[in-house]
């Protein structure tokens, strides 16, 4: 994709530079180490002026919540930039981690762990674990979106009892 296809696609050139992409972010929770740098606002910023993200690295914190999307006054579309990037960053394997239920990217392996210390355990959701030894989170094989509509469910249905 070309440095200005990428600009329209994601409407980049309608940013103001508010920074409510990254106010919403999740990254900060996850990660002690983040910094600006990682921002939703810093990869607009990166793209409208650099046209490729400093350090690759970073394009793997991203969960891909969508919250910077979603919160954009403008209709920029951080989190489809990060997308884009990540697509033309990696390698096409047959390893790619894909969401089982609608085929969306899963989350970078440090958000991974991170979920499994702060999730409940399979026991403790109802939800079947995804190995025999109970290690292993059901919702981890979930992008995102998916993984909140299944704990929701689960939580509701918990409630209804």
């Amino acid at each position: 994709m070309t440095h200005n296809e990428l600009l329209d696609r994601c409407r980049l050139a309608s940013c103001v530079a508010c920074g409510k992409c990254s106010a919403s972010c999740s990254m900060p929770a996850m990660y002690a180490d983040i910094t600006l740098r990682c921002s939703p606002r810093n990869f607009v910023q990166q793209a409208l002026h650099k046209g490729a993200p400093e350090a690759e690295k970073d394009l793997w914190r991203c969960v891909q919540c969508g919250n910077c999307t979603a919160v954009c006054p403008e209709g920029v579309d951080p989190a489809g930039l990060i997308r884009l990037w990540r697509a033309d960053a990696r390698e096409k394997t047959e390893e790619e981690r894909l969401c089982a239920n609608c085929g969306r990217e899963i989350l970078s392996l440090s958000a991974s762990s991170w979920l499994r210390r702060i999730l409940p355990k399979p026991e403790m959701t109802g939800l079947e674990p995804e190995d025999a030894s109970g290690q292993d989170f059901p919702g981890l094989k979930l992008c995102p979106v998916c993984r909140r509509l299944a704990f929701a469910d689960t939580i509701c249905a918990g409630a209804e009892k």
